[in-house]
């Protein structure tokens, strides 16, 4: 019906409720997140014709906290024109982090093109969750992104993004890459290099690890080495750089991940 355009309210967005359009704008959102590379020509005729961006500015705007993220969160999956964007720029520095977040969403889905340079303006430190996020727009938009420029630069949540996606995309080519953030030792990228080295299972016995490993503290030692044995290394392998006394405890985490078919 809505995509035809040949019923009433398809044409009368003054003959819908505001509750026909909330559960529009949620079907849309559910469709956007359930599929890759979707045609958004057919869903922008419906959020003119309903005026949803309309509608959603106005929750919006009326309401805060978690029902603002909300509708913000709905926004963010309607294609929506440049004044649709910039009406949602000052969110972006709200103190609520969902409200922040899901604004930023509302600004990167609709240029996607523009993704780094809206992560570059952004004020605030992306999570990992919010990271992951940005990870399922790119992969739903199909939309091409070269990690190189990502890892080098001087923005911190470009940085992060950028290890996300040689994780996510196992991309192999970028362990020279991450070996010299490893040696760099810069916090908290360092460590993420190393978990990122580990799922492409590339060779961690060199020296730059072994002194980044050995530096580490003790609780993020261990949380980094079971994560080195749920990898698949084996404790030869990695004789160079466990300190002697934790030695017993990653043989046993090795022993604990094999699996006996005798």
């Amino acid at each position: 019906m809505l995509f035809s355009g040949t019923e009433e309210c398809a044409h009368c967005p003054e003959a819908m409720s505001s509750r026909d359009r909330r559960l529009i704008a949620e079907d849309i959102a559910d469709l956007v997140d359930s599929t890759y590379g979707l045609d958004p020509a057919p869903l922008r005729r419906i959020v003119e014709r309903q005026r949803l961006d309309v509608f959603l500015l106005r929750r919006i705007r009326r309401n805060g906290g978690y029902r603002r993220a909300y509708y913000l969160h709905l926004l963010s999956r309607m294609p929506v024109d440049e004044k649709t964007v910039r009406a949602v720029e000052r969110y972006t520095h709200s103190r609520n982090r969902y409200v922040r977040f899901c604004a930023l969403s509302v600004q990167m889905m609709a240029d996607m093109s523009a993704l780094s340079s809206k992560i570059d303006a952004y004020s605030h430190r992306l999570s990992y969750f919010e990271l992951s996020e940005v990870l399922r727009m790119l992969r739903q938009n199909v939309q091409p992104v070269d990690y190189e420029p990502l890892i080098l630069s001087p923005n911190r949540n470009l940085r992060m993004l950028g290890l996300s996606v040689v994780w996510r995309f196992g991309i192999e080519d970028a362990e020279e890459i991450l070996l010299r953030i490893v040696a760099e030792n810069r916090s908290e990228e360092s460590v993420g290099a190393m978990y990122v080295l580990c799922t492409l299972h590339s060779v961690i016995t060199r020296p730059e690890v072994e002194k980044f490993v050995g530096g580490m503290n003790p609780v993020q030692r261990r949380v980094l080495l079971r994560y080195i044995a749920r990898q698949g290394y084996s404790a030869n392998a990695l004789q160079v750089f466990i300190p002697e006394e934790e030695k017993r405890y990653y043989v046993s985490l090795v022993d604990s991940y094999k699996l006996n078919v005798g």
